[in-house]
């Protein structure tokens, strides 16, 4: 049997920016983590959490049992980490290999928000939240038809705090860099164009389950799946289409695209 620990990529609310001064967290909403063998998610666990006592002990408060301690997956990979602290990258790519090892594997399912605010796109969080959530089990438990393991699931999935799992700890660092991986494919100037070429995360590259995917919302180029997230190129960018725009066509045509966005949603 195969075990998954889920958390949430991003947030559901608006976007329209990361230098807004409201609407800034995410470009996309929607799931991941990663998926292992029943058998290999103990070793597992207890590899993560002597590797993160070690790696944080000067983090840990004394008082603090350093199972329950945890180092959420944002502050592991800040904007400046590949310069200010590349051993957090070479930490996680580390823990990766070791989750292959155990034929693990990394997933994720997100969705591209419209962009603007709730009133410009008539989308609001929690319209966002439950039509993601519905989406999420929707692909995950779609995968029966053709992979066998799927028939076992005898429950729906369970809430654990992240302080009682250190597997769910793992799963929102695993959320934290597919959130970082999707803004560079969405926002041109993304702050973290380092992530696709960062040497320790070279193990990450190929761990995507095939069934992974970026939703694009209302663009004339195909989703990304499996690893394309972590790929120096832009789909999105990179088009001979996009090449031949200029800024202000470029704004023009989101408009165009906001209200459309806007009307299908009314």
């Amino acid at each position: 049997m195969l075990l998954a620990y889920i958390d949430e990529i991003g947030s559901t609310g608006a976007f329209i920016h990361p230098n807004h001064n409201r609407f800034s967290d995410s470009p996309a909403f929607g799931y991941g983590g990663f998926i292992i063998p029943e058998e290999s998610a103990r070793e597992f666990g207890s590899y993560f959490a002597e590797r993160k006592k070690i790696f944080f002990r000067n983090e840990i408060p004394n008082n603090i049992d350093p199972g329950r301690w945890e180092k959420k997956g944002s502050d592991l990979l800040f904007a400046l980490a590949i310069n200010e602290r590349p051993q957090n990258l070479r930490l996680l790519g580390s823990l990766i290999s070791k989750l292959r090892k155990l034929d693990g594997h990394l997933f994720y399912y997100a969705e591209e928000k419209p962009i603007g605010t709730p009133k410009a796109t008539n989308c609001g969080a929690t319209e966002f939240r439950d039509r993601e959530e519905t989406a999420m089990y929707a692909h995950i438990l779609g995968r029966a038809s053709e992979h066998q393991e799927m028939r076992r699931i005898v429950e729906p999935p369970m809430h654990i705090d992240s302080q009682l799992s250190t597997n769910i700890q793992f799963a929102d660092w695993i959320c934290s860099l597919a959130k970082r991986a999707i803004e560079y494919q969405l926002v041109e100037d993304s702050r973290y164009s380092w992530v696709p070429t960062a040497e320790a995360l070279t193990p990450t590259r190929g761990s995507f389950t095939y069934e992974s995917k970026l939703r694009l919302y209302h663009r004339a180029i195909d989703d990304l799946n499996h690893s394309s997230i972590l790929r120096p190129t832009r789909p999105l960018f990179n088009s001979k289409i996009n090449q031949t725009l200029d800024e202000e066509n470029r704004r023009k045509l989101e408009k165009v695209r906001a209200a459309t966005i806007k009307e299908a949603n009314n």
